[in-house]
Formats: structure tokens, C-alpha cells, sequence
């Protein structure tokens, strides 16, 4: 008899080709480990030189004291590196100075540094975070901020992370790290690396199909949590005519995902609250046809709901938002070029009821955002709303990259975005909500509105927003809603940053 044996190997998920090429950032409550071949002491001045001869004083290394006292923090932070015998190699030792000054617009602990001082953090170091008597609000944010320095998505050969995972622990003063708030940072530090894999993924591997694999896999097993999907020509069947007039030319079909968190013990009447995001997984412009240029990096505009996603999956394995379900619809699709395609002086009918004469193919997260808050608006039980996009250009002109643009309905809600995003470190600001000033840059003679302004001057990044905010508002919807453009925020020299996750995470929590 004649054997044969066929291998083959097991194909990596999406999931995992998206992690691959980093190392685990690790948090840790317990007491620093400073006997580590990589070392790495962050702070403000002050807390920084704390820690710093805490350590000289435990390794008896005087020089790391002495080196602390003599840097001064320059106006984006200053990093030193020295090295020391330890076995029969050397240890290193890097101290990362933040500045001490920040003025109202920016976070006290100067976060912003804190991931650019740290960027490219190697495998295998132990960070530790000085957060002097700033408690555990400093916690989040440096936690935040660190998940950031390490991107984990690379296709180059051989880009497969063989390194030591980085630890990180924090340092208060005068009180211990809260346990299990570690144990929750660890899972929005996770969701905020898994959006940056997801921004940074290249079109072939992460389109509609695969991103809803990517979505189950993640939130497998997490209780309380329901899934549901909406594809392709049903889109068009139930009347989300946004969405599905979008993406129909794309080989792989639109989707409407549906996510839902219900936590142990809530009252089923009770309001819930969602988020909704933009994700358009490639954008070539549609028939209005983008530049070579232009299209280059149009991998990066589903963004907004990479974000939604992560804090929603951070919320839901931590318990939830306490008291309320949590909703989290995600609007996927390719805005692609073909026969199929949709058509500038086309009219498509919304979710919404109402009609839009198309004037612009490449203004389309609008569209998909429009049908996704019309069905929350609908069918889902909620009293406050956060969607959010890389909607448009014009938001980096308005508010730069470090901010996230707010177009909100409510007051208090908006004030409650600008503290939050202050406090977590990622820092937003409202630009005005006034539809009966803007909403006529939409008027057309055939439809109920057109998806792009007349008067690209007047107040744009408004007015995108008040597009999505009128489709809401045609359902009847009376509660908050608070609109994020992110466009700016979500990369950085090619790289995502991971923008938005925490924001929402801390902003539902609230």
C-alpha cells in the first residue's frame, strides 16, 4: 500500500495578519520590573525625576538620577538614553521628559508627546509612567497614548513580530494603580491597536466581507453581545437606498452591520445609546473620479467606524455602559467605479424618505451615514447618538489634526465632548449646528436635498454634518446627536493613529 500525506498550512484570520508585526503592549498595576534589558521612564519633569531616582536608588545606578535633574523639557519633550552594565551585556536606560506647560486647548500631562517621544517603542522594554497626583484620569490617558506607539499592521517579508511583549505600569503618587482599571485600559489599549490595523489594512485584504469577519472574530464568545447584517441587495430591498447606491458597483456587497450590547440586569425600556460610523473600506472618488494622488490613502476613510467598533468592543468585554444597552451600527462599503455605479444627477431615496439628487459621487460617507443613523433613529431605542467619519478635508483646515470637529444638537453633550476628549487625550471642537442657516447650501430644484454644498467656502464641515443630522431628524428622533469628523486625526506620515476609539469609550461611559 502507498501512503500519501498532503500538508498544508493553516491560513492565518484577517485578525491575525493585522496584529502581526508588533509586539503585545501589556499594562500592568503591580510594581515596575526594572531589571529589564530596556527600561523606559516617562513623566512631566517633576514625576519623571521621582521615578527616575526611585530607580538609580534600586539598581544603584546614581547617573539616571543625575540625568533626570539635568534635562529640561522642551516644548515637545526631550529623550535621553544611557546604558549600563548588567550581566554580560549592557542595560539601557531611556528617560522621556514631557512638557510641563499646556495651555487650555491641550491635555495638562501633554499626551501629544507622550506618543511621539515613544513611537517605535521596542519589544521587550518596560515602560513606566510617572502620573504624579493626577490619578487615575492620567492613567487612561497615558494608556491611550502609549497603545499608540507601536503600529501593529506591516506586509514587508518577514514583517511577522518575533518580539518580547512591552510592559507598561504606572506611578501615582501617593496611591496604588486601581487593578481593574488596568484590567479595562488592557482592552481599549487592544481595540485602539486593532483600529490602527484595521485604518493602516490595504483594500484587497480588508473590504466589507472581510471586515465583518474580522468583527466576528473579535466579539466571539463576548456575552451580551448580538450581531446582525444587512447585505448587499437587501440594503436596496428595506430602503437604504444611501448605503446600497454607494457600494452596489464593488464586488464585495455593502453592508449595514448591526451591533448590540445588552448588560447583565438592564432594563429593556430603558434608552440605549450608539454609535454610527463611516466605513468605506476603499474610496476611488465613484464617477467623479479622484486623482491619482488624491486616491492614494483612500484605504484609511473607514476610520470612523474602525473607531466605533473598538469602543464598542472594549465596552462590551468590560461590562458595557452601565445601566443602558449600547448600539453600534457600521456603515461598509467600496465607493467603486463600474457599470453599476451610482451617477452624478442620479436620485437616490434614503432610509429617511427623503431624496437626494447626486452632485458629487466622491461626497458619499454622508450617504451611508445618512441611512445609518435613519435606522437608528427607527429602530433602536435611543436618547443619544455619536457617529463619526473621515468626512471631509475641509476638517483639518477648521480645527487641524489634533482635533476632532464636533457638529452637535445639544449643548451640554457638546460641552461633555470638548472635557472628555481633553481628559482621555484626544482632543475634539465644536464647530457651529445651524441648520437653518446651512442647510440650503443642499437645496435642488428635483430632489428634497443635494449631497454636496453649493458654497464649498460656507462653513463645510458643518454642513456635511448637518446632512447626516437632517435624515436623523426626518425619523422623528428628539434625542442628542453628536457628529465627529475625524479626517485629519485618523493618520499621521501614512500611519494610523488609532483616533476616536477613546473618546467614544470614555464619552458613553458618562
Amino acid at each position: 500500500a502507498v501512503l500519501h500525506f498532503v500538508c498544508s498550512a493553516v491560513m492565518p484570520s484577517v485578525k491575525e495578519v493585522l496584529l502581526q508585526a508588533a509586539p503585545r503592549i501589556l499594562l500592568s498595576a503591580g510594581a515596575p520590573n526594572y531589571a529589564r534589558e530596556k527600561v523606559m521612564l516617562v513623566g512631566q519633569p517633576a514625576a519623571l525625576r521621582s521615578i527616575a531616582a526611585d530607580f538609580a536608588k534600586q539598581r544603584d545606578v546614581p547617573v539616571v538620577a543625575k540625568l533626570a535633574e539635568i534635562m529640561k523639557p522642551e516644548y515637545t519633550g526631550t529623550k535621553k538614553t544611557t546604558f549600563h552594565p548588567m550581566g554580560d551585556g549592557l542595560q539601557s536606560i531611556t528617560l522621556v521628559m514631557l512638557p510641563d506647560t499646556s495651555h487650555r486647548y491641550s491635555h495638562p500631562m501633554r499626551i501629544d508627546c507622550l506618543t511621539s517621544q515613544v513611537n517605535g517603542v521596542p519589544g521587550g522594554t518596560e515602560v513606566v509612567v510617572g502620573c504624579g497626583s493626577a490619578g487615575g484620569a492620567a492613567v487612561e490617558a497615558a494608556a491611550v497614548a502609549i497603545a499608540k506607539t507601536r503600529s501593529t499592521f506591516s506586509m514587508k517579508q518577514g514583517s511577522t513580530s518575533q518580539e518580547e511583549d512591552v510592559t507598561v505600569s504606572f506611578i501615582l503618587d501617593g496611591e496604588s494603580t486601581n487593578g481593574s482599571q488596568i484590567e479595562s485600559l488592557q482592552h481599549l489599549v487592544n481595540s485602539i491597536r486593532l483600529t490602527q490595523a484595521l485604518v493602516d489594512a490595504h483594500p484587497e485584504l480588508l473590504n466589507p466581507d472581510s471586515y465583518v469577519e474580522v468583527i466576528r472574530e473579535d466579539l466571539n464568545g463576548v456575552a451580551g453581545v448580538e450581531i446582525e447584517v444587512i447585505d448587499g441587495p437587501e440594503l436596496k430591498q428595506k430602503g437604504l437606498g444611501g448605503l446600497h447606491g454607494v457600494g452596489r458597483a464593488a464586488p464585495n456587497q455593502p453592508k449595514l452591520v448591526v451591533l448590540t450590547h445588552t448588560p447583565t440586569g438592564v432594563d429593556p425600556s430603558a434608552p440605549a445609546v450608539a454609535f454610527c460610523g463611516k466605513g468605506i473600506t476603499y474610496d476611488t472618488g465613484g464617477l467623479a473620479l479622484k486623482s491619482r494622488d488624491g486616491m492614494c490613502g483612500m484605504k484609511t476613510d473607514m476610520g470612523g467606524s474602525a473607531a466605533c467598533f473598538a469602543a464598542f468592543a472594549a465596552l462590551a468585554k468590560t461590562g458595557g455602559v452601565p445601566g443602558r444597552k449600547l448600539h453600534c451600527v457600521l456603515c461598509l462599503a467600496e465607493n467603486s467605479i463600474g457599470s453599476a455605479a451610482f451617477r452624478n444627477d442620479d436620485i437616490l431615496t434614503m432610509y429617511s424618505g427623503l431624496t437626494v439628487e447626486i452632485n458629487n459621487t466622491d461626497a458619499e460617507g454622508r450617504l451611508v451615514l445618512g441611512d445609518g443613523v435613519a435606522y437608528i433613529g427607527k429602530h433602536l431605542n435611543v436618547d443619544t447618538i455619536w457617529d463619526m467619519a473621515t468626512l471631509t478635508g475641509a476638517q483639518g483646515v477648521a480645527v487641524g489634526r489634533h482635533y476632532g470637529a464636533l457638529v452637535c444638537n445639544d449643548d451640554g453633550l457638546e460641552q461633555q465632548m470638548v472635557k472628555t476628549g481633553r481628559s482621555c487625550g484626544e482632543l475634539c471642537h465644536p464647530l457651529p449646528f445651524a441648520p437653518e442657516l446651512l442647510l440650503s447650501e443642499f437645496n435642488s430644484k428635483v430632489a428634497d436635498m443635494k449631497n454636496s454644498v453649493k458654497n464649498r467656502s460656507n462653513c463645510q464641515v458643518s454642513c456635511a454634518g448637518l446632512f447626516i443630522w437632517r435624515h436623523l431628524d426626518a425619523t422623528g428622533y428628539k434625542g442628542k446627536w453628536c457628529h465627529i469628523d475625524m479626517a485629519s486625526c485618523s493618520k499621521l506620515d501614512d500611519r494610523a493613529t488609532g483616533y476616536g476609539a477613546a473618546l467614544l469609550w470614555s464619552a458613553a461611559k458618562l
